[in-house]
């Protein structure tokens, strides 16, 4: 017999074997080819080495098949994380994802950590606000007291408002109130707690009555009854110029429906009353939204948010990355009754530390108010030369 013709090669899990005798090393699957002497060892897919022998670290996989047998795994590319090496691959989950690939969005939990913004699930929420969605899309829904995208703002009634256990809502006519989240408004002096089907207002004592200031709108029961609270005076009082003023102003704001605006209106019907000067502070600010816009002027100019009148419209916008950008023009008038002049200057100076250009001037109430929507024409013609007569019955301004 002749030994001239080479025989096939054959797999061996022995690694001295080299193919020299035609065994060779090939292991995991490999698939033997060639002739004693000249063998080799073709690797499965997730196998690497000359007999095969080594694990190939794994790679990630959209196809939900895929369970690392052969090197590839089912894993999210954008929220797992791949590891491990053939037969043993593992996809390790971003938080907020679970589920096979990492492919399962997970509930949205709550946190105090006010830099979590729900792309791994949890959210910052606070003040007893409850969390919902899932991660990446994650929400804050408040409790009536609370306000802002996590429930951080406590709501603020005007003095002019009342809280009533869900939003503000305006004081009756003749009325007012300590403002935040105060329940009620106090009725003033020669008024009494109305009640007429479900509405309360501060009724007007009939003429020879007088009462002091403190019936509470919304009250209990049925309301009060003039008989009992007033007490009769035998000479009416004389009805000074600043009163017939003060309700005509009052008949005047009842047509304003925009809150923000009958704020504005009073300030600028009570100079008007009292011959006050009237500043008007402009500034463009950017913020997600017209309340924002105010308190960042407040903030900035480091005034008190109770302090004079805020009236922000929107100038333009910008898309962002993720958020609409809104530049707003904000206009704030203020009395010299309650803001002075260094206090004016002070105001200007930190907005322009705060790179805030600002711009003042002064308005003549009388005709800013005639630019407000529901201020009736007839009635502010009134008013106006009410308020004339009573401003010149105030004592002079001191030099």
């Amino acid at each position: 017999a002749s030994c001239d013709t080479a025989g096939a090669c054959s797999a061996s899990s022995d690694s001295s074997k080299d193919g020299s005798d035609g065994s060779v090393y090939c292991i995991n699957g490999g698939t033997v080819g060639g002739s004693a002497g000249s063998c080799t060892c073709t690797c499965k897919p997730g196998y690497e080495g000359s007999g095969c022998e080594t694990a190939s670290a794994c790679t990630a996989s959209s196809n939900s098949t895929k369970d690392g047998s052969d090197g590839t795994l089912h894993c999210s590319a954008q929220y797992g994380t791949i590891g491990g090496t053939t037969g043993s691959c593992t996809c390790t989950c971003k938080a907020g994802y679970g589920g096979n690939g990492c492919e399962t969005v997970g509930a949205c939990s709550a946190s105090s950590n006010s830099t979590k913004d729900g792309s791994d699930g949890i959210f910052y929420c606070i003040n007893g606000g409850t969390v919902g969605g899932s991660a990446g899309s994650c929400e804050c829904t408040c409790k009536p007291e609370y306000e802002g995208k996590s429930c951080q703002t406590a709501k603020s009634c005007t003095t002019e408002q009342y809280f009533d256990g869900s939003a503000c809502q305006a004081c009756p006519i003749f009325s007012s109130s300590t403002g935040g989240t105060s329940t009620s408004c106090t009725c003033a002096a020669n008024t009494f707690a109305s009640k007429s089907g479900n509405t309360w207002s501060c009724a007007n004592y009939t003429v020879g009555a007088t009462k002091a200031a403190g019936s509470v709108v919304p009250g209990t029961g049925g309301g009060e009854k003039e008989k009992d609270v007033c007490t009769a005076s035998p000479t009416p009082p004389t009805e000074t110029e600043k009163e017939k003023a003060e309700k005509t102003r009052d008949a005047m704001l009842s047509g304003i429906k925009d809150e923000k605006m009958k704020k504005k209106a009073k300030l600028l019907a009570d100079a008007a009353t009292t011959g006050k000067k009237v500043r008007k502070m402009s500034a463009k600010l950017t913020a997600p939204d017209e309340d924002t816009a105010c308190s960042d002027y407040y903030a900035k100019a480091g005034l008190s948010s109770s302090l004079g009148a805020c009236i922000a419209t929107v100038a333009s916008r910008r898309r962002g990355r993720a958020l609409t950008a809104t530049t707003y023009d904000v206009s704030v008038f203020f009395s010299d009754a309650e803001v002075d002049d260094s206090t004016l200057i002070a105001a200007t100076n930190a907005l322009k530390a705060e790179g805030v250009s600002v711009e003042i001037n002064d308005v003549d109430p009388i005709v800013e108010l005639g630019a407000i929507e529901g201020v009736d024409s007839s009635t502010l013609e009134t008013f106006k030369a009410q308020a004339t007569a009573a401003a010149a019955t105030m004592p002079p301004s001191p030099p």
